[in-house]
């Protein structure tokens, strides 16, 4: 193993309080020494100053490494907390997301306020625009802190760290403080047994993707029951997490915020049984990607994903595909998450992605697969499933798409197109069934009831119902 230095420095709760049953304990974590806070907005959560870190999103649709100012603060609570900020400008409106949730802010001037009463991953636009975001990463209690001086664990406390590269083997955990930012990346291969947890920032903003010989941010290769969660990922280089070859892997409440060009969050390839839920991916290309190379293994199969809530100026949110050179999928889920934007760049018209899709560029088939109960605030295209030829191709064999369900999908805001096209009378794209697809408050029955649709002609059995 590499070795790296590790801060023996102890946990600082700043705020912590155990309250009385019924009465709200919040843990506010430090900011870094050194570091300056955010300059666009400064937090209080019931009343204590949480630190607010000063982060780089892409305003744009463009895949481009454009950088734009954004804010972030994270803490821990259990009972209702409120949540007050102070802008740096006066503003009219603010809104919280994903709205599902329900949370409404006061905005008085500079002041915007709301209450939480359960944890979860926001963010607030201010008069309508989604620049200068304030991103809220409201945890649950910690429950779950290793002993710093056990074998096999790595303990990262408050403060900047800058180990670089770490690698995990079997048994090790590598634990990330509240208030500890790390500057490195981390590697764990042939490894079983292996977690990653703790309420820390891992900052990547120190690589540059051909400096890394083609691995990522946070990289699983053949790993076995390994575990990441509460952490929070910063300016990958590249992928920000790639699970490879791997079985039995659950990703929780991790929260991503990248900006730079290829910057997808969650790439399971060629693994099986994979849970990735609570998470919160802002990304400038894919959210989630789930693909098949035979090079990382030959099956891909029971991969679910659930409570997430995603948003990407361009490329897909969740996506199967399009690498797929896996003989067939197995078991593929998305449920119960939300879309707050999926765009694409207008400026490119040979992009057609979409917030929903399966796309396939190799021989395999992909099948069994579950979209359901995706809430979608906005969305320039929403579906799009369709097998053609790119730079990514691995196999000259065409492939198929066979058994896409939607069920209980969404959309507040339109347009949300959707195109279907397969490739040939022996490569379908076929049995695609949309249930209780939801437009802008209208029920769809049928594609005339869409404003935007498309269906070649290798496209078969795409039925539209309505079952409530």
């Amino acid at each position: 193993m590499r070795l790296f230095s590790i801060s023996m420095a102890p946990v600082l709760l700043a705020g912590f309080a155990l309250a009385p049953r019924g009465a709200a304990k919040t843990a506010l974590y430090p900011g870094p020494e050194g570091m300056q806070p955010s300059e666009l907005y400064q937090v209080k959560v019931n009343g204590a100053p949480s630190f607010v870190y000063p982060v780089t999103v892409n305003p744009t649709g463009e895949y481009q490494n454009i950088s734009g100012p954004g804010a972030m603060t994270y803490f821990d609570f259990e009972g209702e907390v409120t949540v007050e900020i102070t802008a740096s400008r006066e503003v009219a409106s603010a809104s919280v997301h994903p709205l599902s949730r329900g949370v409404k802010a006061a905005v008085h001037g500079r002041a915007v306020t709301f209450t939480l009463t359960a944890p979860g991953n926001f963010v607030l636009f201010f008069d309508g625009s989604r620049n200068e975001p304030l991103f809220v990463f409201a945890n649950p209690i910690e429950t779950e802190v290793p002993d710093r001086d056990a074998p096999g664990v790595f303990y990262f406390g408050p403060g900047v760290h800058s180990p670089g590269l770490i690698e995990l083997g079997s048994n090790q955990t590598l634990y990330l403080a509240g208030g500890a930012f790390v500057k490195g990346r981390i590697k764990s291969d042939d490894a079983q047994n292996v977690k990653i947890l703790g309420r820390g920032i891992l900052y990547g903003g120190g690589y540059r993707k051909e400096d890394v010989g083609g691995d990522k941010f946070v990289m699983f290769r053949n790993c076995q029951e390994a575990r990441v969660e509460g952490i929070i990922l910063l300016d990958a280089f590249g992928w920000n997490m790639m699970i490879a070859g791997s079985r039995n892997v659950t990703v929780d409440n991790v929260k991503i915020i990248g900006w730079r060009m290829n910057s997808d969050g969650i790439n399971p390839v060629s693994s099986e049984d994979v849970v990735i839920r609570n998470c919160f991916i802002k990304s400038q290309d894919d959210g989630i990607s789930i693909k098949g190379m035979a090079a990382a293994g030959e099956r891909l199969r029971n991969i679910t994903i659930t409570n997430c809530v995603m948003w990407q100026n361009w490329m897909r949110s969740f996506v199967l595909g399009g690498e797929l050179t896996v003989k067939s999928t197995e078991n593929i889920v998305f449920r119960d998450s939300d879309i707050i934007y999926s765009g694409v760049n207008l400026k490119s018209a040979g992009n057609r992605d979409a917030a929903l899709s399966v796309w396939n560029v190799d021989a395999g088939l992909a099948r069994d697969v579950l979209f359901e109960d995706i809430r979608v605030e906005e969305a320039v295209r929403l579906v799009r499933l369709a097998l053609f030829k790119n730079k990514h191709s691995r196999q000259p064999e065409w492939g198929h798409i066979d058994g896409v369900t939607f069920r209980n999908i969404t959309v507040l805001k339109g347009p949300a197109a959707i195109e279907l096209s397969g490739h040939s009378e022996t490569n379908l794209t076929q049995n695609v069934t949309f249930e209780n697809l939801e437009i802008e408050g209208k029920l769809i029955r049928g594609p005339e009831d869409l404003s935007a649709y498309s269906a070649d002609p290798f496209t078969r059995n795409v039925k539209f119902a309505v079952t409530r």
